[in-house]
């Protein structure tokens, strides 16, 4: 059996009817993304650095090895919002 991943991963909504999408490849989402690439790939650059830890945690809740994914992503992830 082989495991067939999608090009696209999912997509998001926007104002206007248009949509974000994620593709497999941090820089051709980035690259989409215009003017919010750069901030899009600050927040997402880590995750995908540390995949393994990222999957450590999210799948066995284990402490990652390194702080930066988790804590970092969970640090951005609120600056949105406080703007």
């Amino acid at each position: 059996m082989d495991l067939i991943t999608p090009e696209i991963s999912f997509g998001s909504p926007l104002d206007g009817g248009r949509a974000a999408l994620a593709y497999k490849s941090l820089d051709r989402t980035a690259g989409e993304l215009g003017q919010d690439g750069p901030a899009y790939r600050r927040l997402m650059e880590p995750l995908v650095r540390h995949i393994d830890d990222v999957m450590d945690f999210t799948q066995n809740q284990a402490p990652p090895h390194s702080q930066e994914p988790v804590g970092g992503c969970g640090l951005r992830a609120t600056d949105p919002g406080t703007r």
